[in-house]
């Protein structure tokens, strides 16, 4: 509604501009200077004779409107229009998750063949999402406790170039005697910030418990499998809050661990088994849908 009276207020202002030269801003009828014509409508051409006071005083009046109108105006206007036509910028995205081990990392890893990997439960494609200061991760492991020495959890803080500028969780943790889907949950003196991006590592170090209980501080780095992937936290909404009840993939960290959660609890339910298999799927993991729930490491 701005812009058309802006209009209608320069358009005045070069009415009163172009007349102002072209009449000189008087009014009257003024004599012709012919001296055989007595038409005393005729008016003086332009520029015949300077301009008096008050057509000056007109035409700085319409030179200073027509100044003030364009740089707070037009300029503003089409400023904001600028601005509003840009697109915004999109946030960074990490690199894809590495959800499945490639093998042994330090070459000489001890774990027994297998004919499944260590697998990460998530989407491999980011962002992945969690409403969580404290989201649960949830791994297969297809290894028994006796051939895991230990394994580690890493979660670190990344700025906006994803580069980690700090660690804020690092545990190392034994696996459950039976092979399955472990799952292990941020604690409360580590909590995730909203918006922004958290590079997680999930390892194990195969061998005997009793005899590789530690490994040296050259080999610390060194783990025999190993994945990782991103999480980043949004508010949570209340629409946000429905999908995660109705096992949507879109908040995937929270809707596959309320559902783990649930199907420990009644693992006979049909309808909590149907989805489970349902949200595994949309990752390309349903045949992870039978591997038993083996409780939360620590």
């Amino acid at each position: 509604m701005i812009l058309p009276i802006r209009v209608k207020s320069l358009f005045i202002a070069i009415v009163i501009l172009v007349r102002t030269f072209l009449w000189g801003g008087s009014a009257a009828p003024q004599k012709c200077p012919c001296p055989n014509l007595t038409d005393y409508s005729y008016r003086k051409p332009l520029f015949r004779k300077p301009l008096h006071n008050r057509s000056f005083i007109s035409f700085a009046l319409t030179i200073g409107l027509i100044g003030s109108w364009y740089p707070s105006g037009l300029a503003q206007t089409e400023s904001h229009l600028l601005v509003s036509e840009l697109p915004p910028l999109p946030p960074r995205t990490p690199p894809p998750n590495q959800t499945r081990s490639g093998g042994s990392l330090n070459g000489g890893g001890t774990c027994r063949e297998s004919d499944e990997p260590l697998i990460a439960l998530a989407p491999e494609v980011n962002p992945v999402l969690t409403t969580s200061e404290h989201p649960t991760f949830l791994f297969y492991v297809p290894y028994p406790s006796e051939q895991v020495a230990y394994g580690e959890f890493t979660v670190n803080q990344t700025n906006a170039d994803l580069d980690e500028v700090a660690h804020l969780y690092q545990a190392r943790f034994t696996l459950p005697e039976t092979p399955g889907i472990v799952s292990i949950r941020l604690p409360l003196e580590s909590a995730l910030q909203e918006d922004t991006y958290y590079h997680w590592y999930f390892k194990i170090y195969c061998g005997s418990p009793a005899t590789d209980s530690a490994l040296s501080s050259d080999d610390s780095d060194l783990s025999d499998l190993d994945v990782n992937g991103w999480v980043i936290r949004v508010p949570l909404t209340p629409d946000l809050e429905q999908q995660i009840n109705a096992a949507t993939p879109d908040i995937w960290y929270d809707s596959l661990a309320q559902l783990a959660e649930q199907l420990q609890l009644s693992p006979q339910d049909q309808v909590l088994g149907d989805r489970w298999r349902s949200l595994l799927e949309t990752i390309g993991l349903e045949e992870l849908a039978q591997e038993p729930l083996v409780g939360e490491i620590r």
